[in-house]
């Protein structure tokens, strides 16, 4: 008797854990489609045997876990590859805007409009006209048209610089909510797996650090007891448990460019934390770099245009003289290299007068000789005035006016075309990354199915098996009789 109930709990063992594969399986199947969820797989071990005489008697199995199928190492590749993404894919975008400040191929660009200012120096010192009325106004025009032209250009670029600390703010909300979402997971999972694998929320929880990933550059680890902690910048503790703190946005008075513009800041609770110049990945880190590097950067090159311009037109044209016996530059000098393109117009006396316009040595009207030289510039390659050099002397490299617009446009394309490359390569990458998580981790419906088939045969066995234990059990009940 003993022996037959013996084997009939072992037999009803293993119906119950044949039920739970069945179970594990039809649970897989239901989330082939669930994004981020992981294949799970049941786990099995023998029953612990029964001592005997003969050596021990074994028992059956028994379930001692349900397992997901994840590599925390490619988890955490892909959520590198998450924030590298992010970044590279606003960097390129912001730099292909840039690259359409500065292209030539919409007709009246920079290059063309300084062309253009060439070109009526030109009319102006072979001017048959004594005085030359017309030609002095196509100066002030092509002058006016140009300067017209660089403030479109400075606008777009500062436009496309405030739209990135917009970015960078506006993403600090999604990064804190996130960042509570995972918290509150935390809180859920170490309280499940106090009595079991908390396989679902641990899928929740990746798919959100990915998504966290993708707004800022982060690090993570996995406590003993299964609780997340995210790390932003040096180390910070941007999720600590079941406990979640922010980045928060802070104007910057000291910034170069606007005083509105954000600083990124960690608040721990008791004190900020400047973490601007540490975030290099993620939306954030994107965002920042286009703001304090693409797009100030391209700034700085337009104020050099700007500065460089006004500075070699207003250097030979102060040697000469207007109709009215003005005497001074074409532009409104700048004072300094920074913000010359915002700040560029025309000298007061010009805007006034197109007879302010030197283009002789003296008022003599067929004195051209100052028209010539204005004319000259176009091939004359002088040091250029970078950022930070006024008053001392130019530090950069000696080109015209023209090849340094040719130069930047060329490096800006260069650099535009390098980049989106360098986005297109990494999707490659990260694709390839998510291909090895999927043959990992994905459900196989064809897998899933062979498995329920053994399944099925496994269960119909074993049900066999207890049929036979009962009718044995039938027949010695009838032996012993009442």
């Amino acid at each position: 008797m003993a022996g037959l109930f013996g084997v009939l709990d072992l037999a009803g063992r293993a119906l119950a854990v044949t039920q739970g594969g069945v179970r594990v399986t039809s649970h897989n199947i239901a989330n082939v489609d669930t994004p981020g969820y992981t294949r799970q797989r049941q786990l099995l071990a023998a029953a612990n045997p029964i001592a005997a005489a003969g050596g021990g008697i074994g028992t059956g199995v028994e379930q001692v876990g349900i397992e997901r199928i994840a590599d925390p190492l490619l988890l955490r590749q892909l959520a590198e590859g998450d924030a590298r993404g992010a970044a590279l894919g606003l960097e390129a975008d912001a730099l292909a805007r840039i690259e359409e400040v500065w292209n030539e191929q919409a007709g009246e660009g920079l290059a063309a409009r300084l062309t253009g200012l060439f070109d009526a120096f030109d009319d102006l010192a072979s001017a048959a006209t004594p005085g030359a009325p017309v030609e002095r106004e196509g100066v002030r025009s092509a002058a006016r048209m140009l300067i017209d032209a660089i403030h479109d250009a400075d606008r777009a670029l500062r436009g496309l610089q405030a739209e990135a600390d917009r970015g960078a703010v506006a993403t600090l909300a999604e990064i804190e909510s996130l960042a509570q979402r995972i918290a509150a997971l935390n809180r859920e999972i170490v309280r499940d797996e106090a009595f079991g694998p908390a396989n679902d929320l641990r899928d929740q929880r990746d798919e959100l650090v990915r998504e966290l990933a993708r707004k800022v550059e982060i690090s993570t680890f996995e406590e003993p007891g299964g609780s997340l902690v995210v790390l932003v910048g040096r180390g910070l503790p941007l999720v600590d448990g079941v406990t979640a703190r922010r980045l928060v946005a802070e104007p910057d008075p000291s910034h170069p460019f606007s005083p509105s513009f954000s600083r990124i800041l960690f608040d721990d609770g008791t004190a900020l934390h400047d973490l601007t110049d540490e975030l290099g990945q993620g939306e954030l880190g994107g965002w920042l770099a286009v703001r304090d590097g693409l797009a100030a950067d391209a700034i700085r090159e337009l104020d050099v245009l700007a500065y460089n311009l006004a500075a070699q037109v207003n250097a030979v044209h102060a040697g000469g003289v207007g109709l009215d016996g003005t005497v001074g530059g074409l532009f409104a000098a700048p004072a300094a290299v920074e913000n010359a393109a915002r700040d560029l117009a025309l000298a007061p006396a010009v805007a006034a007068s197109a007879e302010a316009i030197a283009a002789g040595f003296g008022p003599d009207p067929g004195d051209n000789r100052n028209a010539l030289a204005l004319a000259a510039l176009r091939n004359t390659a002088t040091p250029l005035a970078l950022p930070g050099d006024p008053p001392g002397p130019p530090s950069g490299p000696s080109r015209t006016l023209l090849g340094y617009v040719a130069v930047t446009v060329a490096r800006v394309g260069a650099e535009s075309r390098s980049l989106a490359a360098a986005r297109d390569e990494h999707a490659r990458a990260l694709a390839q990354l998510e291909d090895r998580r999927d043959a990992l981790s994905a459900v196989s419906l064809d897998e899933e199915m062979v498995r329920l088939v053994r399944l099925e045969s496994a269960y119909q066995a074993n049900a066999r098996m207890v049929e036979t234990l009962s009718r044995l059990l039938d027949s010695v009940l009838a032996m012993v009789g009442p």
